[in-house]
């Protein structure tokens, strides 16, 4: 548009085409008002058009020369840390999205976004812009991880010194004993989960103490028969005697590394109990 505002002015103020012969001063109208303050502000108005562009042309090629980059890589820095609309406009132009959705963050698996949705309304509030958004949310879900895993191995040690201080606490009952508390867990319904809850909010020490007791309290009768099934309150001596030697024939009775070890072990020290009531 500049060039053709030139040489149509020059044209009209100069016809035989010589160099700075024509007077007529009024190629600078063809521009927006805007440039035409910016080259009445320079001075170069009022000088014919090859003039004009002797003074111009200098002047944008040591610009251009001294940004060493293209126009459309610029942007106007905000006047001052006041200046919102200034910030915004600069943050625009490095990647910041239109709304939070224009992130294209998505949760992790199993999250159900609600922190997300929140965070990326930050983000876009504070001007943060698209790429910088993916990286701290990057380092967010890395710090997260770690913390989670850094207190499940803390939860795991504190665990095992619960194990070893109850093993040395309950001796030769230890076995027993946990397996009441995992028979008590199992006649309340709870889920694995739930019984890692109650464990993790009051410490395992506490959590296999208490259900151990109230396995106690419930007394054997208010439990469901163990894999070997029957009333043991209505055998008899014999038959309470060949469910021992059953319990007893079973591999996993005499493995400790077995699944079912604790179970059979707490049934045949309950069984032992009903055929020797006085050594009980």
């Amino acid at each position: 548009m500049a060039e053709a505002a030139l040489n149509n002015a020059g044209d009209a103020g100069n016809p035989g085409g010589a160099p700075g012969a024509g007077n007529d001063q009024t190629w600078a109208t063809g521009f927006d008002e805007d440039t035409r303050g910016w080259l009445g502000g320079m001075g170069v108005d009022k000088l014919p058009p090859d003039q004009a562009l002797a003074k111009v042309i200098p002047m944008y090629r040591g610009a251009e020369k001294k940004l060493g980059v293209p126009a459309d890589r610029l942007f106007t820095l905000p006047k001052d840390e006041n200046d919102a609309e200034g910030f915004r406009a600069a943050m625009t132009k490095l990647g910041l999205p239109e709304n939070p959705d224009g992130y294209e963050l998505k949760a992790p698996e199993g999250d159900p976004g609600t922190f997300l949705k929140t965070a990326t309304g930050w983000m876009h509030e504070l001007g943060i812009p698209k790429s910088q958004a993916h990286g701290l949310a990057a380092k967010w879900n890395e710090y997260v991880q770690g913390q989670t895993a850094a207190a499940v191995e803390a939860q795991k040690v504190r665990n095992a010194e619960d194990y070893a201080t109850l093993e040395k606490e309950w001796g030769d009952q230890y076995d027993a004993k946990i397996e009441l508390g995992n028979r008590v867990i199992r006649a309340a319904g709870l889920s694995e989960d739930e019984a890692k809850q109650i464990t993790n909010a009051i410490g395992l020490k506490r959590a296999a103490t208490l259900f151990a007791y109230l396995g106690g309290a419930m007394g054997e009768h208010n439990f469901k028969g163990g894999e070997h099934g029957g009333n043991r309150f209505q055998m008899s001596p014999a038959e309470l005697r060949a469910k021992i030697g059953s319990i007893e024939a079973d591999p996993a009775y005499h493995d400790a590394a077995s699944p079912k070890h604790a179970s059979l072990v707490q049934e045949a020290f309950e069984l032992r109990k009903l055929l020797y009531p006085e050594q009980a």
